[in-house]
């Protein structure tokens, strides 16, 4: 049978969907919204939870540059302030990935410990793919697959090997299971976002801008 060559292929594909690579995930968003009316997207209870950031069809208000840009819905001191008045102190994130696997399209961060002063958690979550001082797994915190586990602080997440790969990024290749699962930290996938758990959320959002990319 006749193949085509690896070099035609990537010809077909520029024609199809051009030069940026992303332009196949903005026709097939194209074509759910024009034929299914179908959008990626997620309704969160604002009585229950603030949202913190979010990328792509998750992002809150202006988005920054770029094709995944991040977008912050509250500036690092307000952020910092929310956080540090949830839960007396020990917020409850949740990160919800539409593109993720199944076991971690919901995932609740819990913290143990005070956040520190000079810790960006919403940075060390959604971009950095480094071991921070103060945001140490099983010692600040731990993750759950349901808000109500981690309430309870029951059925955490577990880390093959019992270690966490912070070079990976958040969840650190880890999983309800202990099994080893690579590639969904929220620098590799679309549509992502953060929550954090509050009764009230006293503060307006400001006009997003970017904390970072995927590369």
């Amino acid at each position: 049978e006749d193949r085509l060559s690896a070099s035609k292929l990537t010809q077909i594909s520029k024609i199809l969907v051009g030069e940026d690579n992303f332009n196949c995930r903005d026709a097939e968003r194209a074509m759910m919204h024009r034929q299914r009316s179908v959008a990626f997207g997620y309704e969160h209870d604002r009585t229950q939870w603030a949202q913190l950031w979010g990328r792509d069809e998750l992002v809150v208000g202006t988005i920054g540059t770029g094709t995944r840009a991040n977008a912050p819905a509250f500036g690092p001191i307000s952020a910092a302030i929310l956080l540090n008045n949830t839960n007396n102190g020990l917020p409850i994130i949740h990160r919800v990935c539409a593109t993720c696997l199944p076991t971690h399209q919901h995932i609740y961060y819990k913290r143990l410990t005070p956040i520190p002063e000079g810790l960006d958690l919403l940075q060390d979550l959604a971009v950095w793919r480094v071991q921070s001082t103060g945001n140490i797994w099983q010692v600040d915190f731990n993750m759950f697959s349901t808000y109500d586990d981690a309430v309870a602080g029951t059925n955490p997440w577990m880390c093959s090997g019992n270690s966490y790969s912070y070079s990976a990024g958040f969840p650190g290749d880890c999983s309800p299971s202990g099994a080893r699962v690579s590639y969904q930290s929220t620098r590799y996938r679309r549509n992502v976002a953060f929550f954090v758990a509050t009764t009230n959320n006293p503060f307006t959002a400001i006009p997003s801008t970017a904390v970072g990319s995927y590369d």
